[in-house]
């Protein structure tokens, strides 16, 4: 006689069957589910036997709200899947999956195999940040960075945020897509002192991050300081300009020390001396003047580089920041000169 195929409701019998099996073990395991959440577990895997899946999720919710415990993200996950809740489902078999000890072979496997076809229905997007944070979904707290995040399709704003520091990022999931998330957490203090700066927004994504702050009175639209660049153009023109005059002095000098020397007759000592002194002196304002030149040219780059580069997280600051994932960490330098 050939098998019989397993319906969706009796895979997820077997998975309250499973739990049903698990709750007192995993209850003397794990201290922090207390003999009332105990009870209503079982309430909630009684009303799972019974197909009453809505009474199922609402009594393992309560429990989950108070304890988050594998079995009971199990449950809770197992009932969801029945109601059509495909990303709470996802998350909480995934919450299940990835912390199974395997002391229960049933409930694991009742838990594997319920859980690709909740999978298929969301998008996983694997959440890091460069810094420790808290990480929203469309304003929700999710809770604290890296977070394994589902989403249902369509477009999400994920967003981490600590402190004065923030990161954003626009994703479109995609049904059984999957993407990691890297979000740069930046300054988001306000835009400078006078006349209605605009508001600040940072953005951030796994490859590249991008920031505009707002601007304020007396700072240029980029929102910093625009006395650093007229600083170092001043400093620029001034050295281009009297390196080049020092250049034209000194070679000129030279060329009347070598003539000078060349008229010297007949040829003694000290007309040596006075043409080797002449020459020393052209020599020293020729390499003075190439010195200046290096200096001015140097703060007129600076000038363009300063001007070129967007404003970093807030003006007159530079700083490096960790980058720390599971499989990187490095520097990232921020700021603006």
């Amino acid at each position: 006689m050939p098998p019989r195929s397993r319906s969706p409701h009796s895979l997820t019998t077997l998975t309250c069957l499973a739990l049903l099996c698990t709750v007192a073990p995993a209850a003397a395991e794990e201290p922090d589910l207390t003999d009332a959440g105990q009870a209503v577990l079982m309430e909630a895997a009684a009303a799972a036997q019974k197909k009453d899946w809505a009474v199922c999720r609402t009594k393992a919710a309560g429990v989950w709200d108070k304890v988050k415990h594998p079995t009971v993200a199990a449950l809770l996950g197992a009932c969801e899947a029945e109601l059509g809740m495909f990303r709470e489902a996802a998350t909480h078999l995934d919450f299940f999956l990835q912390r199974d000890d395997g002391k229960n072979p049933k409930q694991s496997q009742a838990a594997k195999d319920r859980f690709p076809g909740v999978r298929a229905k969301v998008m996983l997007a694997i959440v890091e940040t460069s810094a420790a944070a808290e990480i929203r979904v469309d304003g929700a707290v999710v809770g604290p960075a890296p977070q394994r995040v589902f989403l249902d399709p369509g477009e999400h704003t994920l967003a981490a945020t600590a402190g004065s520091l923030a990161g954003t990022k626009t994703l479109t999931a995609i049904a059984g897509g999957e993407e990691k998330v890297l979000l740069i957490l930046k300054d988001s203090g306000a835009g400078g002192a006078g006349g209605g700066g605009g508001a600040p927004s940072t953005s951030a994504s796994s490859g590249s991050s991008t920031s505009t702050t707002g601007a304020g009175g007396g700072e240029p639209e980029e929102g910093k300081p625009i006395w650093p660049a007229v600083l170092l153009g001043g400093v620029g023109a001034a050295g281009l300009a009297t390196g080049i005059a020092l250049l034209v002095v000194g070679t000129n000098d030279a060329t009347d020390a070598i003539d000078t020397a060349k008229a010297c007759q007949p040829w003694t000592d000290s007309c040596r001396t006075e043409g080797n002194d002449a020459l020393s002196s052209a020599n020293a304002l020729r390499g003075g003047g190439i010195a200046a030149v290096a200096i001015g040219g140097a703060s007129l780059l600076g000038m363009v580089i300063y001007l070129a580069v967007p404003a970093g997280p807030s003006a007159d600051e530079a700083a490096f920041r960790p980058l720390v994932g599971p499989g990187f960490a490095g520097l990232s330098f921020e700021g603006s000169f």
